[in-house]
């Protein structure tokens, strides 16, 4: 069972049943829709597409319904490895041999930022931004946040954290500078691209929604380690 049906817990079961065709896997979303959580939203289209394909693939997918689960029996991989019948809020039994939690968490560690004093710039676990990435209320604007551990108005990926490091290193040079600092220009329209397995999947990419063979040729082959490998490391 994953729990989450958010990019990581489709993306997942897609690698799963292309791995393990018969293996039985059931998606256990909070929302009434797949993919709700991306800044901006995501069309209603491409999530009903998702959904369509998902089912399409052999998974159960249970909505708007929560899995009453201890978090402190997940080992370091957000996984409980037992056979169990879980219980939902609404009272459906889901029997699993395995539970991976997918579900978007705190990215800060919260006593650090309150011993730190920076209690007040978080925000729902993140810390709080100006548009030039300064985080607010601590170092004088000399301090800059990116990535998931940011409340910039734009959805955890690694395409805007690489948009965003952009911006921080400008103004950093900027700041050193003494001169005016650049905006990160939060997106207007929701995008992702989720592949499912190497040769499944969709995304929106904000003017048109991305089928099967174009998903695959972005993303689904190698899930863009190449890409990070290059960037980061420059192989």
């Amino acid at each position: 069972m994953i729990v989450g049906g958010g990019p990581v817990g489709l993306e997942l079961a897609g690698e799963i049943f292309a791995a393990y065709p018969d293996k039985k896997v059931t998606i256990v979303h909070s929302h009434a829709n797949l993919l709700n959580n991306s800044q901006p939203p995501l069309s209603s289209k491409f999530t009903a597409r998702m959904l369509k394909l998902v089912e399409q693939m052999g998974a159960t997918v249970i909505l708007d319904d929560r899995v009453n689960v201890n978090l402190e029996e997940l080992d370091a991989n957000n996984m409980i490895v037992n056979s169990t019948t879980y219980t939902t809020g609404k009272g459906e039994r889901v029997e699993a041999d395995l539970l991976v939690w997918c579900v978007g968490t705190s990215s800060t560690n919260l006593k650090l930022y309150r011993d730190s004093g920076w209690e007040s710039s978080l925000c729902s676990g993140h810390l709080k931004c100006t548009k030039y990435l300064q985080v607010e209320g601590v170092g004088d604007g000399k301090i800059f946040a990116l990535g998931d551990i940011a409340d910039t108005g734009a959805t955890k990926m690694m395409y805007h954290a690489g948009e965003q490091a952009k911006i921080v290193a400008k103004n950093l040079v900027l700041l050193e500078q003494g001169k005016g600092l650049k905006p990160y220009p939060v997106p207007k329209k929701g995008t992702m691209i989720v592949p499912l397995g190497p040769k499944g999947g969709a995304g929106d990419i904000g003017i048109t929604i991305l089928g099967s063979g174009m998903t695959s040729k972005i993303k689904g082959q190698d899930l863009f380690t190449k890409k990070v490998k290059k960037d980061l490391l420059g192989l």
